[in-house]
This record gives C-alpha cells, structure tokens and sequence, in this order.
C-alpha cells in the first residue's frame, strides 16, 4: 500500500493543534507540543523531497501515472447528485519547493519566542492550522478543497494579528481579512467560471481541457485570478493591506505571512493562471510585466522613506515579489523558473529579517530605525546576521537570491521583442534601490555612536538566534548547490513553456 505522506501534511499539523489546544500544557509545554509537531511535519516533507531528487530510490508512494506528479493521492470524499468529489492532492515541480519552505518556515516560527504570553495554547494552535491550510493550498488537485484550504488560511491569521498583533491589531487584522476574502471572491468566479465550461473540478483535467477554450473566455477568466492571486502576492495596486498587517502582526505571524503566504498567490498564478488559461496568459503578459515593474520600483521607493523596520521589511516584500510577476510575463522557461525560484528564495531571506525585526524589539524596545544607531557594538551577533540577511536580500553574487534574479533578468530579455529589450533597464532600477535602501538602513542602525536613550540593551538570545541560525543555514546551501531545487522546478516550467508557446503559435 502506498504510503500517504501527502495526508500527513495536512494530518499532522491538524493533529498537533488539536493536542496543542486541549491538553493540560504550560506556555512552554505548549510550545515544545507545536515544535514536536512541526519538526514531524518537515520531516516528512524531506522524505517527499529525497522521494523527488532521488527517483531510483522507492519509497512506496503513487504517482499520477503521467509522471506529472511524483506524489499523488486520491479518495473519495463525498458524492453529490451522484458525481463523486475526491480529496486529490500532488506534488510537482511547482508545489515540492513551497512544501518544503512551508514546513521549514512553520518550524522556526513556533521556536521563536512569542513576545506576548497570554493564551499560548492558542497561538500554537493556530499556527499549526496555518500549516495544515498551507499545505492544502499547495498539493490540492481538486478546486473544491483548494479554495476551501485557501480561505482556511485566513481564519487563524486574522486572529493572530488581531489577539496577539499591536497597538493597530483591529484595524489590521479587519483591513487583511476584508482585502484577501474579496480577491478570493473574485478569485471563486474563475473557479465557477472553469467548473461550468470543463464539468468538473478535478485541476489536473481542466489543465487538459481548458487550454482549448476561446481566447474572448480565457482573458476574462484569467482577470479574475489575476485579481485574486495579485491581492495575496500582493502586487500594486493591490498591496495596501500588506504593510499593516505586518507591522501589527507578532513576529511568527510577519514570519508566516511574508515566508509564506505571499508565495500562495504565485504558485495559483502558475498552477492556474498559466498552467490552465495559457492562451490569455501569451496575450496578456505585458499587463502582468507592467504589474511587476510598478510593484519593484513603486515598493523600492517608498521603502526609502520607512523609518520602522518592520514596515521597511514589509515594502521589499511587495518589491521582491514584483520580480515574480516580471519572469511570470518573460513566457520562458529560465525566466518562469526563476520566478518560482524567487518564491523560494524570498520566503528564506524575508524569515529572517522579520525575525530580526522582532529581535531588535525584544533586545532594545524600539524598532524605529533613526533611534537605533550604533547597534554593532553592543549586538555583535544581531548585526551580523542583519548585514548577512540585508546582503542576500539585495542579490549579492554567492547568496540564493541572486540567481533567481539573474534568472528572471535573463528570461525577461530573451522574452522581450527585440526593439524593446532596452526597457530591461528599469526594473533594473529597482536592484539599484534595493541596495540604496538595505545599505542605508544598515549604516543607520549598526553604525556610529551608540543611542545612550536605549539604555542597557542585550544580544539575540539562542531561542532567537537558533531559528536564524536554521534560516541562514538553508540561505547558503540553496546558493551553494542550487541545482537542488532548479532541477526540480525547470522540467515543471519546460512544459509550461510548451503550453505557452503552443497557445501562442494557436493565437
């Protein structure tokens, strides 16, 4: 019988909040509950990636039979009028990478110290709901229990800003919840619209049909989801809610939100958008290429006028993931790679530089950057790690980002007309700015004559250096040998090139 490592991502995590939430527990018992967990479910997520990386070896789990999918599952749910709906779910080049990074991401959140220690049996419940609602989200091949793993995610997320969050939480936790159901709302037309015109919800046969049907009903389809994927990921215009979720949100919530939960709207954007509408994502790309550039040089600006740190994090975010809308609209496969690489990428670095954010609150009781000067002298270690985080964040050579990156600008001008390759230039810009404002931050934290206003201040203590520490780790193995995760997103982007150029060689 094949093994049903694919349940258990959902299972465990679902398991564990459960224990989490009824059990006897002290804040730390509840704590070591969630990390027990939490370390079971990336355990198994390593299984399925020695699985993936290593076909020759058998670990007695089902494929799809296509050889789509080296992982699949498939029961029986329920039946209405007589249809069956099947709970399916799969992992692919697409959705290995964001499983691992889910399960790593979730881990380290739960190790990192909450800063306010009321009700911990339920912030550790909810965070392990979080994980089960991401993990859904990223193997569901049904539309049905997608989108319900979808809105899933936004229950616990709401309440950990708006319970745990800061001085704004309400407003915040309202303005997140009201943004992102909206865009799932318009997000569930495209599913209803895809359901009517395919007959069913099983994702891996609409992505065989639906690439038949008329350009005039894939482009306003392919809107939709572009609406609803362009809120999570969040792409601007659509990005105003991001910032103050995550200023207001405890620092395992910012870790989850940026780590994680931003990357849901580029992998719907390349599981649906490309993968099921690919003849108005050819004709559309230079919509989505614009979204991109504007959300990498908008974000890049403002986050030269942050003077909190937390929300200076939270604007690169809305640039770096700009970088994914741009190899999104190159329709070429080293620059739809890099895209999906970047997913994975930023998720790492933006971990660790809200941690950060929430370390320097513990360590010093400020966060705006202009009253913390000097830092170096007294927290050698947080420095080091903020110009270690700062660096890979900007792309420089030798760290994961920077080959994402590099792939992204190499896709987009191959994808770009000959006439107008030149216009390169401009989201290169946003490099420039990146650097201008993480060297800049840097040298107005670190640098110069400590702020006796602080007062005694202390350095990261190991339960917030160790998550860190674990982050930083993975950091330099994927830009080591990041072939471990490029092999396993190219052959996913090859065919979705096909389907692409396909489509555009049909009009």
């Amino acid at each position: 019988m094949p093994l049903p490592l694919l349940s258990l991502l959902i299972a465990l995590p679902a398991v564990g909040a459960a224990i989490a939430l009824l059990g006897p527990w002290s804040r730390s018992q509840a704590r070591w509950v969630a990390i027990a967990f939490a370390s079971l479910t990336l355990a198994v997520s390593l299984v399925l990636l020695l699985d993936f990386v290593s076909p020759g070896v058998d670990l007695g789990l089902r494929s799809d039979g296509s050889g789509s999918y080296t992982a699949y599952e498939e029961y029986l749910w329920f039946r209405i009028l007589d249809t069956p709906v099947s709970f399916r779910v799969g992992i692919d080049g697409l959705s290995m990478p964001l499983v691992f990074l889910s399960a790593l991401i979730l881990l380290v959140a739960v190790i990192f110290p909450m800063e306010e220690r009321f009700k911990p049996k339920e912030y550790y419940a909810l965070l392990q709901i979080i994980s089960l609602a991401l993990m859904g989200v990223f193997i569901s091949l049904d539309f049905l229990q997608f989108f319900v793993f979808w809105e899933l995610v936004l229950i616990p997320m709401y309440f950990l800003i708006g319970i745990w969050g800061g001085p704004n939480r309400h407003y915040a936790a309202i303005k997140f919840l009201i943004y992102t159901h909206v865009g799932s709302v318009i997000m569930l037309l495209g599913i209803f619209s895809l359901a009517f015109y395919t007959n069913t919800l099983d994702m891996i046969e609409i992505a065989r049909v639906a690439p038949g049907l008329s350009l005039g009903l894939q482009i306003p389809i392919f809107l939709t989801f572009l609406i609803g994927f362009g809120v999570k990921l969040p792409m601007v215009p659509l990005h105003t809610w991001l910032p103050d979720a995550h200023v207001e949100a405890p620092t395992a919530g910012s870790v989850i939100l940026a780590g994680v939960l931003l990357k849901m709207g580029g992998y719907g954007l390349f599981r649906i958008g490309y993968s099921m509408l690919p003849r108005a994502a050819v004709n559309l790309w230079w919509l989505v290429a614009i979204f991109g550039v504007v959300s990498i040089i908008y974000a890049s600006l403002v986050c030269l006028a942050q003077i909190d740190l937390k929300r200076l994090i939270a604007y690169s975010s809305i640039g770096h993931m700009g970088f994914v809308l741009l190899g999104a609209s190159t329709m070429t496969s080293i620059g739809i790679t890099g895209a999906i690489f970047q997913l994975f990428n930023h998720g790492l670095i933006t971990a660790i530089l809200f941690m950060l954010a929430g370390a320097v609150k513990h360590c010093t009781g400020r966060r705006e950057i202009p009253h913390l000067s000097g830092l170096a002298s007294k927290m050698p270690l947080f420095a080091f790690l903020m110009i270690f985080s700062f660096l890979a964040s900007i792309g420089l050579p030798g760290l994961n980002s920077f080959i994402s990156e590099f792939m992204v600008f190499s896709g987009t001008y191959a994808g770009l007309p000959v006439e107008i390759r030149k216009l390169v230039i401009i989201p290169l810009i946003g490099i420039v700015l990146t650097g201008a404002y993480y060297i800049w931050t840097m040298h107005r934290v670190l640098l110069g004559k400590f702020n006796t206003a602080l007062g005694e201040v202390r350095d990261l203590r190991l339960d917030e250096s160790l998550p860190m520490a674990l982050v930083s780790a993975m950091i330099i193995l994927t830009a080591l040998f990041p072939a471990l995760w490029i092999n396993q997103i190219y052959p996913y982007s090859g065919i979705l090139q096909d389907g692409l150029a396909l489509a555009l060689g049909g009009g």
